[in-house]
């Protein structure tokens, strides 16, 4: 008897749950109760930018509605940091790349041979296409530029 109207039972279910989803307000009302508005710390990486005790700790987040690039100068012991700059990245998804051998998702190097490293953040746009997201570290503005198209 339970086999015999849990069938129709499952399948109403199913389509209320279809139907409340594809109505706009309900299914924002669903993904806010679902998605998490903290922040994940997806990658972290120290280095001297330019080779003069320039020393940051860059730390990729993300969070609900952004990806982000943190940068903290820190001293050579990484005793005591203070924050630089937030670089918001222009696409939302995190992205991975083959980097000396290994898959990573944040790498400092010297793409450009400046002997100046270079910040790279890989992520996917919304078609998911991959994007190497490239910064270079500016030492007279003491800022970071992006390299390549924008």
């Amino acid at each position: 008897m339970f086999f015999r109207w849990s069938f129709p039972l499952l399948l109403l279910v199913s389509f209320f749950l279809a139907a409340f989803t594809v109505y706009s307000p309900s299914r924002d009302f669903i993904r806010e109760k679902v998605v998490s508005h903290s922040r994940q710390i997806l990658a972290k990486a120290d280095a001297d930018l330019t080779g003069k005790g320039d020393w940051v700790t860059v730390i990729k987040v993300q969070t609900a509605d952004s990806l982000s690039l943190e940068i903290y100068r820190t001293d050579a012991q990484h005793v005591t940091s203070e924050f630089l700059k937030r670089i918001v990245l222009p696409d939302r998804r995190d992205g991975y790349f083959t980097f000396h051998g290994n898959a990573t998702n944040l790498a400092i190097t010297d793409v450009d041979n400046d002997h100046n490293l270079d910040l790279i953040a890989p992520t996917f746009d919304e078609n998911l296409v991959p994007r190497l997201n490239i910064y270079r570290y500016d030492s007279l503005s003491r800022d970071f530029v992006k390299l390549g198209a924008e």
